[in-house]
């Protein structure tokens, strides 16, 4: 399984448009703070808003499984924790 800080991002941004935006405007800032390797750094800075389009695209741009995007969608900081 992915790092829970990349998952936990990422089903957030799926989640909140004003805070996908941001990752997708100004990746840098929106993921300032954030216990990121350097390659989960790159591939959340890498995403588009083509990424977005369905949860099966997300989690191959990501290089993650779609059923641990899924599964981290109900955590807590998943749908409280903005940018």
């Amino acid at each position: 399984m992915a790092n829970q800080e990349l998952l936990i991002l990422a089903g957030h941004a799926w989640q909140c448009p004003d805070c996908r935006r941001l990752l997708l405007e100004a990746p840098e800032k929106a993921l300032r703070g954030h216990r990121l390797t350097p390659d989960e750094h790159e591939r959340l800075t890498s995403l588009t808003a083509e990424d977005f389009t369905s949860l099966s695209a997300l989690a191959k741009a990501l290089d993650v499984e779609v059923s641990d995007l899924y599964d981290i969608m109900n955590h807590a900081r998943t749908r409280l924790r903005h940018f």
